[in-house]
């Protein structure tokens, strides 16, 4: 006659983060609108519309679009014991894994200006990153 006896124990962890950053948009609409600024004037992820006129004077301009973040990562750690015991003797075994994934996301939103006419007038730098702007007459 045999008997044993067996004890198996799993025990598993998992850890999650999460990173979120948003961009609000701006939405600005007129008959003319008219940046003024001693710096600088930005628009970033922004709605400008006007039926005739945008002005933008500053000493820099910069026209960018937005960028949202969203990062997620999971860290996952896994443990098992094993014991045995028996008439034919004694056994123990335990092993240990860690598994890791990141997983990062950017989105961009572009700012968009429509009107008639966009005048930019600059007095050093105008940076223009991510903007759409309909097959009209820019200056």
């Amino acid at each position: 006659m045999s008997a044993s006896l067996e004890l198996d124990i799993d025990a598993i962890e998992t850890q999650l983060k999460e990173y979120e950053q948003r961009s609000k948009a701006s939405s600005i609409s007129g008959n003319n609108i008219t940046l003024n600024a001693k710096n600088t004037v930005t628009v970033q992820g922004s709605n400008l519309q006007a039926n005739e006129n945008i002005n933008i004077d500053a000493k820099t301009t910069d026209i960018l679009a937005s960028k949202d973040n969203h990062d997620q990562s999971e860290d996952t750690q896994h443990k098992n014991v094993n014991i045995s015991i028996g008439t034919s003797g004694f056994s123990m075994s335990a092993s240990a894994d860690n598994s890791e994934s990141t997983n990062v996301q950017a989105t961009h939103t572009n700012s968009n200006l429509q009107a008639n006419n966009i005048n930019i007038n600059t007095k050093e730098t105008t940076t223009i990153k991510g903007i759409m702007s309909p097959e009209k007459q820019t200056t």
